[in-house]
């Protein structure tokens, strides 16, 4: 399929990147990145990524779905999907590597978004989706991305517990290591239009924005 070449070329080039053997232009020099993970990284993927309904974004040049912040088991969708992980503390979390250009868009436009688009007051799930996997967490890679991340949890805070939800559980902490998700799970949505993509967005943040905007929340 060609959505299947794209992708191969994609991960190709960022290989050859890596591997010292293409030379970054000045625009991919200044790119930055954060990790997010809200819940099944297909939906949150799909909702950072340039595609026909996040064009609403403008700056964020990729989001690769993989997994982070776990230890002493296999960075796989096998290993992390048993039963014995379920509610391993140390288990791997579904995330998404938000690739942008800062002249374009911010991490804190990034890291709204975040907040506005899963329920950050649910512990190790999303729904019907249950597990330590399933975690709400911010893995920063500087110090003013966790400071960025901390002031607008607690302002995101106030808003649900104004609205009657509870504790954000949202985990913030710094990036230890991104291992990129098997093949299948990249772009998944859109090789499978129909997929399964829970929406569990808190009204109450969304209702806010739309009626009040940037306005209910400080400037950084």
């Amino acid at each position: 399929m060609l959505i299947n070449r794209m992708y191969t070329i994609k991960r190709l080039l960022a290989a050859l990147a890596m591997a010292g053997l293409m030379q970054a232009s000045p625009a991919q020099a200044e790119q930055s990145s954060i990790v997010l993970g809200s819940g099944c990284f297909w939906g949150a993927e799909k909702r950072l990524e340039r595609i026909p309904r996040l064009e609403r974004i403008p700056g964020v040049i990729d989001a690769v779905s993989g997994y982070a912040d776990g230890k002493n088991i296999a960075p796989t969708y096998k290993a992390i999907t048993q039963l014995a992980n379920r509610f391993n503390s140390d288990n791997y979390a579904e995330v998404v590597k938000v690739t942008y250009d800062p002249e374009k868009v911010s991490s804190e436009t990034l890291i709204k978004h975040f907040f506005e688009h899963h329920d950050p007051t649910q512990k190790n799930r999303q729904g019907n989706d249950i597990g330590t996997q399933y975690r709400s967490t911010i893995l920063y890679s500087n110090e003013k991305d966790k400071a960025i991340a901390e002031q607008l949890k607690n302002t995101y805070q106030q808003l649900l517990t104004a609205a009657g939800y509870g504790k954000i559980q949202t985990k913030i902490a710094p990036l230890d290591q991104f291992h990129p998700a098997e093949d299948y799970h990249q772009d998944y949505l859109q090789k499978n239009p129909n997929g399964y993509c829970p929406d569990h967005a808190t009204a109450a943040v969304g209702q806010t924005y739309r009626r009040f905007g940037s306005a209910v929340l400080p400037l950084l």
